[in-house]
């Protein structure tokens, strides 16, 4: 790298992976198709987290108990994080409770703010003009969040 200047001028040229040339060939074909594919990606992860995904229904003597329908017998639907947070409050307070509190918050992290947290930093990575090692850097925490 330190024999040849064109090849360390380009090292040290911070371009966001968009633009860049790889292998000091022209940018590829999908590279300009990434941050449409990208948006589509981050709307389904919203439209996964907004929908009902689990529904519960309730039918005998505990559909007659709780008799939402007024027929014996209740459904209830859960978005992915209702379903979540509706964890805490389905144990009774019996000492038991922290355990599913946090169960709850493990649950929110793994499922819904790491994925979000892979797509800001692939996002990043995309658009950012970067130097090559904090590129390299943020790759491998992409990589992290993408592992979790």
């Amino acid at each position: 790298l330190q024999s040849n200047p064109a090849r360390l001028a380009a090292y040290r040229r911070r371009l966001p992976l968009r633009s860049h040339a790889f292998k000091e060939r022209g940018a590829r074909w999908w590279q300009p198709v990434m941050a449409p594919a990208c948006v589509a990606v981050v709307g389904l992860l919203l439209w996964g987290y907004l929908v009902d995904c689990v529904a519960f229904r309730f039918t005998g003597a505990a559909g007659f108990m709780i008799d939402e329908l007024a027929n014996g017998e209740a459904r209830r639907p859960y978005t992915a994080p209702g379903a979540a947070f509706a964890l805490k409050d389905s144990t009774p307070d019996d000492g038991w409770r922290p355990l599913v509190a946090f169960l709850t918050w493990c649950t929110f992290v793994f499922a819904f703010l790491l994925p979000v947290l892979h797509l800001l930093a692939v996002a990043t990575l995309y658009a950012a003009p970067l130097a090559a090692t904090t590129q390299a850097r943020l790759l491998a925490l992409a990589d992290v969040f993408y592992g979790w």
